[in-house]
């Protein structure tokens, strides 16, 4: 039975705060779903936790490589009873199912940020053939009417139920490793080959193989193919964002001749703590927008429909805007190599403009008793960039905004632009909004925001030495230190960022210093860094050896990039050795050729090269060896993961031993590259 594919790396955050760790470590503390059906399992089922599902199934059950599964969704408050419903029809015909393991990672899925391919699925049923999935199909048609759940983006929908999808695909795991180093999922092309069971974001069949079932399903109401929306009046150019919640496009009105941005919105999606989906927060969004359209705060609102089942709003377009984040990238000071005081001047008269016109918007929407909450450096467009520094600015993405007394708040927010408190608190107030002009400003010096959600005031340190080392005015620090308090009193009045900076300062001439370096002990530095890192190794896991990046749980334990060999030879450098225990940990890995790629930095070239590094010169040999006739070998030119990277290596080990077959294999990856 297949897993999910997560890109997003906050997902892997859901089982610990501190470290990214693998989703089968989520304990889950909700036991609605999984007690209920307990208490209803037959004698001979069995319920097992395999990373995010319970996995329910007959014992010795025997499941096809590969063929029809049946997906059904759920909203959290449907979610308990079509789970038990659906029991019902799998105990009856005895076949094998999973099911989210809770209602927190149910909302997760369904929610805005996670991967298109596989979202929404809530129970995934494994049908033994087509004729079996047939009859579970009208089953749950006729058992599932009157429940709802989003539409899942991989699948056909059954008829015209709310809930029920099928599609063609994988059944039991296989896998084959992919150039980047991840375990992809394979089915068979029935000529002892394997092609990709790919989880795309829109229905797709293998060319050999014809739905059986297309007599009896409903409109999938993919845009995509016909590419207009409300009877033709908008023709879709291109998509400027994805979201499982619904995409941002780019659309020619054509009855005005105009270019224009339309958000859409899909049902049962995005369902916040509070209960409002995508399509409610799109309606409320629309509202609000119509408030304020003669403020000029926002892009103007110019129409609001449904097409399908899905809602959109249709918006201004602000034609070459770019986001806050791109506009402080250009101007910024800290990014040029060698500013002189008229650039510093410069700088600092844009960055001061951006600064009271922001202010000004808040104020506005204050003004209007209308709170923000979501505000971040994506969520601000910059228009009129290329003249002297004054910029308009226009605020986007009001789905966390509402009116204060009027709307629901919907508790969205962007880390590091909110107070550590907010998620807690799940409301936001007007010093909320405080707190992130705060720290746009801060990330308009640079953009050091990831560091609030470790330490909230990780930004002090460097504030000082930004402010000394570019002539920052004292009151900018101060004020984006009172912005940025943790106690929401000490937040200034936001009108005095305009009150109390200087038009014109004066500024020097930047002037890097290492003063701050000059009086830390590095030394101590990094021997507390190691022991940090010593402390936090876990010898009895076998899926990592340290705290990583999740690529690590995608991947391979050993890689250069992400797993123990990097962080080892790390080690050896800085000690002048590696610690047996950490040596013997990665030789007791079997490392196969046909589950790593043979890539530099993410697979075997690396692991080799790690490993003569430190004195192991026969076992870096044989790994190097399997790459010779990789399968993989020739897919890419990278450094990183392709042939330049494993040329690299062969020539490092012909230096290293004179073996000329190293040099003759470098030779043959130039002969590739050119």
């Amino acid at each position: 039975m297949s897993e999910l594919v997560i890109k997003d790396k906050l997902i892997y955050l859901i089982a610990d705060q501190d470290f990214y760790e693998n989703l089968s470590s989520y304990r889950t503390q909700e036991r609605d779903f999984k007690e209920a059906l307990e208490r209803n399992l037959p004698e001979g089922w069995e319920l097992t936790r395999r990373s995010l599902w319970w996995d329910c199934s007959p014992q010795e059950v025997v499941l096809p490589d590969h063929g029809w599964k049946i997906h059904l969704s759920a909203t959290p408050a449907h979610a308990p009873a079509i789970l038990m419903t659906a029991a019902r029809v799998m105990f009856e015909s005895n076949v094998p199912f999973k099911f989210v393991v809770d209602r927190t990672l149910l909302m997760m899925m369904n929610g805005k940020r996670w991967d298109r391919g596989t979202a929404g699925k809530f129970i995934t049923i494994y049908p033994k053939d087509t004729n079996q999935c047939a009859q579970l199909l009208e089953k749950l048609y006729a058992s599932m009417i009157g429940y709802w759940g989003p539409y899942i983006l991989s699948d056909r929908r059954y008829r015209d139920s709310r809930i029920v999808h099928y599609r063609y695909g994988g059944i039991l795991p296989t896998k084959r490793t992919d150039i980047d180093g991840r375990a992809v999922y394979v089915v068979s092309d029935g000529k002892g080959g394997y092609r990709d069971d790919e989880r795309s974001p829109h229905f797709a069949l293998p060319a050999d193989v014809v739905d059986p079932f297309q007599g009896v399903v409903g409109s999938s109401g993919d845009i995509a193919e016909a590419g207009c929306l409300k009877d033709g009046r908008y023709k879709i150019e291109a998509a400027l964002s994805y979201s499982n919640a619904g995409n941002v496009y780019l659309a020619e009105d054509r009855h005005l001749s105009r270019k224009v941005v339309i958000k859409e919105a899909r049902p049962y999606t995005n369902i916040s703590v509070r209960g409002l989906d995508a399509i409610q927060l799109l309606k409320k969004e629309w509202r609000i927008l119509q408030m304020i359209e003669s403020e000029g705060i926002a892009p103007r609102p110019l129409d609001f429909f449904f097409d399908w089942e899905h809602a959109y709003l249709v918006e201004e377009y602000l034609g070459n805007a770019i986001t806050l984040r791109e506009y402080f990238a250009r101007i910024s000071i800290a990014l040029r190599t060698r500013a002189n005081n008229a650039e510093n001047r410069e700088f600092y008269t844009k960055y001061r403009h951006i600064a009271v016109e922001l202010v000004s918007l808040v104020k506005r929407l204050h003004n209007l008793n209308i709170i923000f909450s979501d505000l971040s450096i994506e969520n601000v467009m910059v228009s009129n960039h290329g003249g002297d520094g004054r910029v308009d600015l226009r605020l986007i993405d009001f789905e966390g905004a509402y009116e204060s007394g009027v709307d629901i708040p919907t508790h969205l927010f962007t880390p590091g632009f909110s107070p550590s408190d907010f998620e807690s608190r799940g409301m936001a107030t007007p010093e909320d909004d405080y707190y992130a002009l705060g720290a746009l400003m801060l990330a308009g010096l640079f953009p050091v925001n990831g560091m609030l959600l470790v330490n909230p005031r990780g930004y002090e340190k460097y504030l000082s030495s930004f402010s000394i080392d570019f002539d920052v005015p004292e009151c900018v620090v101060k004020s984006i230190r009172r912005l940025l308090s943790s106690d929401a009193d000490v937040r200034l009045c936001p009108e005095e960022v305009g009150s109390t900076w200087p038009v014109d300062y004066p500024s020097c001439t930047p002037s890097m210093t290492t003063l701050e370096v000059d009086s830390i002990d590095l030394g101590n530095v990094i021997a507390r860094i190691l022991s940090f890192i010593d402390a936090n190794a876990d010898f009895q896991r076998r899926d990592r050896l340290y705290p990583a990046d999740p690529c690590v749980f995608e991947t391979n334990p050993l890689s250069i990039a992400h797993g123990a060999c990097g962080i080892a030879y790390v080690m050896h450098r800085i000690r002048g050795r590696a610690e047996d225990k950490v040596l013997d940990w990665i030789l007791s890995h079997q490392v196969r050729a046909d589950a790593y790629s043979p890539g530099l930095y993410g697979g075997l070239s690396g692991v080799a090269w790690s490993l003569s590094e430190m004195g192991l010169v026969e076992d870096a040999l044989a790994i190097l060896k399997s790459t010779d006739d990789h399968h993989l070998l020739w897919r890419s030119a990278d450094v990183f993961n392709g042939v330049s990277g494993w040329g690299m290596t062969q020539l490092h080990f012909h230096r290293k031993t004179g073996d000329a077959a190293h040099l003759a294999n470098a030779i043959r990856g130039g002969a590739v590259l050119n």
